[in-house]
């Protein structure tokens, strides 16, 4: 070969290795977005029988040990809890994450992840990179469930697939989100409320401790030194039982000792952990609280009487719970390995074998080569990017002083969450770079100085949360990311949901009062706003679901009082507005122009200083303070999301998920922007 064909060759390599990211992308583009059942051979993406390979992997690992099946329903839920059913927890520990999702305490004991991985193995050998590690966990789930006996009524459970793979995968927040097997009948109405499920799923979900075990460590508080007790054994345990499960479960234990959970039929999905339950033989703590406690009490009899029932409405919680924050191209992936996100090198060969057509050989050595020169640029790209956890290393108790701070402040003054969201909102609208807080100066107005700036609250606070960042870790944690996690934290204190905040945002050395005028106005239509959301790569339904934080906080009359008195120059209420309302807040509010206080009202008539869905029940009964929200429940684009979210659906879980995209809107990173010493002012 020449000397130029060696430059072209060379040349076709290197070009291949830089458009190889982009192939990834046009690769996932093509699958459609959104799960259906049988979504792989209905979209044409894989002719095999996707499900019956991974069935026929479960049926062998299940005749081989027959504990298995609890093992994988155990790992749906532990993926689908935290980041939604993502195939997260498979995930294993790299340099550059070294504490994933199944590192975390709760997750020590998940099994079934060979179960995956042969199923996985096998899917790649007939439909390389097109079957999701998500989908595996959650088919994978089903099939345990159905093999294990869910099916004896008759009952069919389709599980939709579709699910791309996760790209975060963090041991704090499955710590912090994984439920406890001590948690009360409350607490665990809470937790799953918080994903966006009843009561009654709750309860029905807890059925699938019909086949599992406990580790001994886990119950040998309820038999030895329970305190209140005579005899040392929890009162709620029936004696005789409590006897049996001290024979298998000594005062000081092995790590690996095991009691079933279900002593009857241990091996088979039936109803009988209910029948246990009211008969005072739940074996954790969680578990006897359903059945004791009066407002789950009805719904765990009822499923102890009626097998069929429970059955029916298990397989509709599954597939609930296997829905949970699902991940699309956009944000997910497809994985080779389920235990490692692809790499370069993969999806070089995943390229050279299965859309170019060519020959293994030399030449994919050499295109390895150029791949690995190539890599080294890419990572120092991705490397400059946010992520969950980014302080873990510098500055380990960030995070806990802000959430202590903030707690402080909240039990003093509960609106600095309505404060703080409004802050964090109008930060990030134009870019997530903390360039609200900048203070004017002579020379220059800055953001906070505009108009729709000027009724924020909460720098204060994020001042002195900065301070005590900097007591202990000079020069490292930005304003940025301080105010998004405040943010997150006051939510939660006012009874929102929690989220891993992505952190590693840099400070803006640059604000200017003119930024705020990109920021939506409370006087826009629906369609309006929603062209505005989208400028920032948000869409209808996060304009719903982010308005949704209306649910705390209140405005001031002179923000709506023409819809009490002459909306859009009518001489007369807004008609939309419900009648009741108009009188009640013609009350305190006096009409435009007229002297009087400007009184503030709360944005929410329900329940307006607590975070719940209670604001989109409200817009239903014609009950929206701003034109804006109102709308909301009356333009055909929202109307549906305002109807889903007023019931049980997953406002929280989508809340979250809003808040992470719009908290990476054009954010600053790697060497971009500054750390600011003050938040209020550009480092000198």
């Amino acid at each position: 070969m020449g000397r130029s064909g060696r430059f072209y060759y060379c040349g076709v390599l290197i070009a291949l290795v830089l458009l190889i990211v982009a192939l990834q992308c046009q690769i996932y583009a093509q699958q459609p977005g959104g799960v259906s059942v049988g979504y792989y051979q209905s979209n044409g993406l894989c002719n095999a029988d996707v499900e019956g390979i991974v069935s026929s992997t479960v049926s062998q690992a299940m005749q081989a040990d027959p504990t298995i099946p609890a093992g994988l329903l155990r790992l749906l839920f532990h993926d689908c809890w935290v980041e939604g059913c993502d195939g997260s927890i498979l995930l294993d520990p790299t340099a550059t994450n070294p504490t994933p999702e199944k590192t975390a305490t709760p997750n020590l004991t998940v099994r079934g992840y060979e179960v995956i991985d042969q199923a996985k193995a096998a899917l790649e050998q007939v439909c390389p990179n097109t079957v999701s590690c998500a989908d595996i966990v959650a088919l994978a789930g089903r099939d345990a469930a159905v093999l294990t006996g869910l099916n004896n009524q008759g009952l069919e459970l389709d599980m939709p697939t579709g699910r791309f793979d996760g790209l975060v995968s963090s041991a704090a927040e499955a710590t912090a989100l994984i439920v406890s097997s001590r948690s009360n009948a409350q607490q665990l109405t809470q937790q799953f409320e918080q994903q966006g499920f009843t009561q009654d799923e709750m309860i029905t979900l807890s059925g699938a401790h019909t086949i599992g075990r406990a580790h001994c460590n886990e119950v040998i508080g309820r038999l030895y030194n329970f305190p209140g007790s005579a005899n040392g054994i929890d009162p709620t345990l029936d004696p005789t039982y409590a006897a049996q499960l001290q024979t298998l479960c000594p005062p000081n234990p092995s790590p690996d000792a095991t009691v079933d959970l279900d002593p009857i039929t241990p091996f088979i999905m039936d109803n009988n952990y209910y029948r246990n339950g009211v008969t005072n033989r739940a074996v954790l703590a969680s578990d006897t609280a359903i059945f004791e406690d009066f407002q789950t009490q009805f719904a765990s009899n009822l499923n102890s009487n009626d097998e069929q029932l429970w059955e029916q409405k298990f397989g509709d919680a599954l597939v609930h719970l296997s829905t949970l924050n699902l991940k699309t191209a956009s944000n997910g992936q497809i994985r080779v390995n389920c235990h490692l996100p692809p790499s370069i090198l993969d999806l070089l060969e995943f390229c050279c074998k299965h859309i170019l057509s060519v020959r293994m050989g030399r030449a994919l050595q050499f295109v390895k080569l150029v791949a690995v020169i190539a890599l080294t640029a890419i990572v120092n790209c991705v490397s400059a990017q946010t992520a969950v956890g980014f302080y873990d290393n510098q500055c380990p108790n960030a995070e806990s002083i802000i959430q202590g701070m903030v707690q402080t402040r909240f039990n003093q003054d509960n609106s600095i969450a309505p404060a703080l969201l409004r802050l964090f909102f109008h930060d990030c609208f134009a870019g997530c770079d903390a360039s609200i807080l900048i203070d004017s100066t002579p020379s220059n107005e800055a953001e906070m100085s505009a108009v729709p700036n000027q009724g924020l609250r909460g720098f204060d606070l994020i001042d002195e949360i900065k301070a005590a960042v900097e007591n202990a870790c000079p020069g490292v944690v930005s304003c940025a990311d301080i105010l998004a996690l405040a943010t997150m934290d006051a939510t939660s204190l006012a009874g929102g949901p929690q989220w891993a905040v992505p952190t590693g945002r840099r400070d803006s050395t640059v604000s200017l009062a003119a930024t705020a005028n990109s920021l939506p106005s409370q006087t826009m239509t629906v369609a309006q706003a929603s062209q505005s959301f989208a400028s920032i790569g948000l869409s209808p339904q996060d304009l719903v679901i982010l308005l949704g934080a209306h649910t705390v906080g209140a405005t001031h009359c002179n923000f709506m009082a023409d819809r009490l008195y002459n909306f859009q120059n009518t001489g007369a209420p807004d008609p939309t507005m419900d009648p009741g309302l108009v009188q009640g807040l013609k009350n305190v509010c006096v009409p435009p122009g007229v002297n009087g206080p400007d009184t503030g009202i709360f944005l929410d008539q329900g329940t307006g200083t607590i975070f719940d869905n209670v604001y989109f029940q409200q817009l239903l009964l014609n009950r929206g303070v701003m034109q804006i929200d109102q709308e909301l429940s009356n333009d055909p684009t929202t109307s549906p999301f305002v109807q889903s979210y007023s019931g049980a659906g997953s406002f929280f879980a989508d809340f979250a998920t809003s808040m992470v995209k719009l908290g990476n809107n054009n954010v600053l990173t790697g060497s971009q922007g500054e750390i600011r010493l003050t938040c209020s002012a550009i480092n000198g």
